[in-house]
This record gives structure tokens, C-alpha cells and sequence, in this order.
């Protein structure tokens, strides 16, 4: 598959657990890599993931939403009405706005 192809230069990719459509994964910095290098190919290596798990119709969040590192990205892989569903769920649930303020939605 092309993705690995791409990530084995730039990373490696520890899989945490993949279910229910939601791929969950951690990068490591590969051992003669300095952290510039690596955090410089970071995007790259999300952007290869998160295309191929959209184009299996996955999804890059999973039950428990997006967190602060990828809070532009999502808009790339959900629609307007989707991004809109997320938020009248979170000001239904959390109206006064006192759960994780000011984060994603």
C-alpha cells in the first residue's frame, strides 16, 4: 500500500487499536532522527494517514471527538453539517460551555 511506502521514510507508526471505523495511532520518532526532522514531517505523515482511513470511509475522531492537534484538520474530513451536528451536540450537552472550554467545539 502507498501509505506505507510514505511512512517508512518519515516515521514510525505505532498502531494504538483500530475499531469500529476509528484508527487511533502514535508516531515515534525513528532512532536516528533528530526532532526537527521528525516534527517537520509530522503534517506529512498525518495527511497520508488520515486520507487513507477517510478513503475506507473511517473516521480520524472517534466517540470521544477530536482533540486540540487536529482541530483544522477534521474540517478537511467532515462536512459543514457534520462539523454543525458536533457543536449543537456539545451546546446541547454542555450549554453553559463548562467542559473542556474553549477547545474544540
Amino acid at each position: 500500500m502507498q501509505l506505507w511506502k510514505g511512512l517508512s521514510r518519515r516515521a514510525h507508526c505505532r498502531f494504538g487499536h483500530v475499531g469500529d471505523g476509528n484508527l487511533h495511532y502514535n508516531l515515534s520518532k525513528a532512532d536516528a532522527q533528530d526532532n526537527a526532522t521528525f516534527l517537520a514531517s509530522e503534517d506529512a505523515v498525518h495527511r497520508l494517514v488520515h486520507d487513507a482511513v477517510n478513503a475506507l470511509n473511517g473516521s480520524i475522531s472517534a466517540e470521544h471527538g477530536i482533540g486540540q492537534l487536529k482541530r483544522e484538520e477534521i474540517l478537511r474530513y467532515k462536512s459543514p453539517v457534520e462539523m454543525a451536528l458536533m457543536r449543537s451536540l456539545k451546546q446541547a450537552l454542555d450549554p453553559r460551555g463548562l467542559m473542556n472550554p474553549g477547545k474544540v467545539l
